[in-house]
């Protein structure tokens, strides 16, 4: 179940209903009729760092999946696109600032409703240190990383970087 699923209208506290639009069914208030939860996806941006060799991950202090590596990344904010959040996430979490060399992929997450942007980013300055929800912080040599990646579309992006470089 999603956990941001509303049983009762946020505007008036109605209990809410069905309603069809454009072949969905939606819950909407038949009270007030002003409030329609569309469940639209949250917006990730993710950066992909080559670095000296590898590529910058952090390990995770954070659920979901403490404990395991990923590539540095988060939501995105009311008011920024996926290219500033990217930027932001990776100094919060990094201590690096960057800047976006390329779009790399937008792939959904449809279990929590997410879709994620990939960016491959160059580092224009910083220091590097773990930051945020980040616990560790390094570069690793793409032949060594870690087994442990947190995210599935974080391993299979890595992966088909990596494949790219060799082309």
């Amino acid at each position: 179940m999603n956990p941001y699923q509303f049983s009762f209208c946020p505007l008036c506290g109605t209990a809410l209903g069905d309603i069809v639009e454009e072949g969905k069914t939606l819950k909407h208030c038949h009270g007030c009729k002003k409030f329609t939860h569309y469940d639209n996806p949250k917006g990730v941006a993710v950066a992909v760092i080559p670095m000296d060799g590898g590529l910058v991950l952090i390990k995770r202090t954070v659920n979901p999946r403490a404990g395991k590596f990923a590539l540095p990344g988060g939501f995105i904010n009311k008011g920024e696109g996926p290219r500033e959040a990217c930027v932001r996430e990776t100094l919060e979490e990094t201590g690096l600032v960057v800047e976006i060399v390329r779009a790399l992929a937008e792939l959904p997450v449809p279990g929590p409703n997410q879709f994620l942007c990939f960016y491959e980013v160059r580092v224009v300055g910083g220091e590097m240190k773990a930051g945020s929800d980040a616990g560790e912080v390094g570069v690793h040599k793409l032949d060594a990383l870690p087994a442990d990646i947190a995210f599935p579309l974080h391993e299979q992006v890595i992966k088909d970087w990596i494949a790219a470089q060799v082309k």
